[in-house]
């Protein structure tokens, strides 16, 4: 994938991130059970996981410091947002409300982050190779 390409994914991906998170909010507030727990687990159940995962991306930029940061970050917010999902189910409400409002906002202010170094690190050519 052509690097001007793949930070345009990223962007793309950011946004999808957002999206995401709102139908994640959504189905906890409205007690909505089509995002099941276990596709929220998994990390390509999002554009940004489908990016991550993509053959495209050529392997070096895959062992770059920034991808792997992003993609471990990306698996944890996943995890997370099952957890609320599990929480929504069990006892809908604040739980899984302070829960989305804390850890998982905090887990996704540090993934966008992440994306927007990896995608500044593309624009100015300066990826580091992961050791």
């Amino acid at each position: 994938m052509p690097q001007s390409s793949m930070i345009e994914e990223i962007s793309r991906a950011i946004y999808a991130h957002g999206t995401w998170k709102q139908k994640l909010r959504t189905a906890i507030t409205s007690g909505d059970r089509d995002l099941i727990v276990e596709m929220a687990r998994g990390h390509n159940s999002c554009e940004l996981g489908r990016l991550l995962d993509s053959p495209d991306i050529p392997e070096q930029m895959r062992a770059s410091m920034s991808y792997q940061i992003v993609y471990r970050l990306h698996s944890e917010f996943h995890a997370c947002a099952s957890n609320v999902l599990a929480q929504a189910q069990i006892n809908p409400g604040k739980a899984a409300d302070t829960l989305l409002g804390g850890e998982c906002s905090d887990r996704s202010q540090v993934l966008i982050a992440a994306l927007t170094r990896w995608k500044t690190e593309l624009l100015q050519g300066t990826i580091a190779q992961a050791s």
